[in-house]
C-alpha cells in the first residue's frame, strides 16, 4: 500500500478501531500532550495568575495608599502656594504705593524745576535786554565819535 492510499485510510482506522487509536495514543504520548497533561498545565497556570492577581490587588491598594500620600502633599503644596501668592500680592501693592509715592515726589521735584529753570530763564533774557541796550548806547556813542573824530582823522591820513 502506497503512503497516500494509507493516509486515506489512517483516519478511519483511528475513528473505527480502538486497537489503532490505542496504538497511536501509546507511541504518541512521549512527543503529544494528553487531555490530562493539558488539564493540569491549565490548573498550574490558573493557581499562578490567582497569585498574580493577589500581588497585583495588593500593588493596587499601595498605588492608592501612594496616591492619597500625594493628594494630600499636593494640597499643602497649594495652601503653600496660595499663602505665597497672597503675600506676593501685599508686597505687590506696598511697591505699587511706594512707586507712587516716589512718582508724586518727583513730579514735585520736576516742577520746582522747572519754576528755577524759568525764573533762571528770565532772569537772563533781563540780563541779556540789558547787556543789548548797553551795546546799542556804546555802538550810538561809538557812532557819535566817530562822526566828531572821523573827519578830522580822515584829513590826516
Amino acid at each position: 500500500m502506497e503512503k497516500e492510499e494509507f493516509l486515506k485510510l489512517l483516519p478511519k482506522l483511528i475513528m473505527e478501531d480502538n486497537e489503532v487509536k490505542g496504538a497511536i495514543i501509546t507511541t504518541l504520548s512521549g512527543i503529544v500532550a494528553t487531555k490530562d497533561d493539558i488539564k493540569s498545565l491549565i490548573e498550574h497556570f490558573d493557581k499562578r495568575f490567582e497569585a498574580m492577581d493577589k500581588r497585583f490587588e495588593a500593588m493596587d491598594k499601595r498605588f492608592e495608599a501612594m496616591d492619597k500620600r500625594f493628594e494630600a502633599v499636593q494640597a499643602q503644596m497649594d495652601k503653600r502656594f496660595e499663602a505665597m501668592d497672597k503675600r506676593f500680592e501685599a508686597m505687590q501693592a506696598q511697591m505699587d504705593k511706594r512707586f507712587e509715592a516716589m512718582d508724586k515726589r518727583f513730579e514735585a521735584v520736576q516742577a520746582q524745576m522747572d519754576k528755577r529753570f524759568e525764573a533762571m530763564q528770565a532772569q537772563m533774557d533781563k540780563g541779556f535786554d540789558i547787556q543789548h541796550k548797553e551795546l546799542m548806547n556804546i555802538s550810538v556813542a561809538i557812532g557819535a565819535l566817530g562822526r566828531r573824530s572821523g573827519k578830522s582823522l580822515e584829513k590826516r591820513y
